[in-house]
């Protein structure tokens, strides 16, 4: 398997549309998780080429652990926020890339580009 994309979101809509956009460029292997916890158990067998964290999850769950497993193994990932910044999270994660919903594909296109993964417009 090749390295794959990782997508963690409550809403399983945000996850097609994440899927779609990166389908639409091409990227084939993607790995989606609606819940932190089979997210974490992942990561921890496979690492990532790059992420997208919904930043907070249903039932008061977030994907804060998750990102800072991510960060110690200098992975990339980018925060998904439906909130104006990243609201009260471990302040090591606080200077981490995010995304404000709803957005564009271009705007994806862009991180993307940014780690190396498309090219860039």
């Amino acid at each position: 398997m090749a390295t794959p994309i990782l997508l963690l979101d409550d809403d399983p809509v945000q996850i097609m549309a994440l899927e779609d956009i990166l389908q639409a460029v091409g990227w084939r292997d993607i790995v989606s998780f609606t819940r932190a916890a089979p997210a974490l158990a992942f990561v921890a067998q496979t690492t990532p080429v790059l992420s997208f964290l919904d930043v907070r999850l249903a039932a008061g769950e977030t994907s804060e652990a998750l990102a800072l497993h991510l960060q110690a193994a200098n992975a990339p990932f980018v925060f998904l926020t439906g909130l104006q910044g990243l609201g009260s999270l471990d302040s090591r994660l606080m200077s981490a890339d995010h995304i404000e919903k709803p957005f564009e594909p271009s705007v994806i296109h862009a991180r993307l580009a940014t780690y190396g993964l498309i090219a860039q417009d």
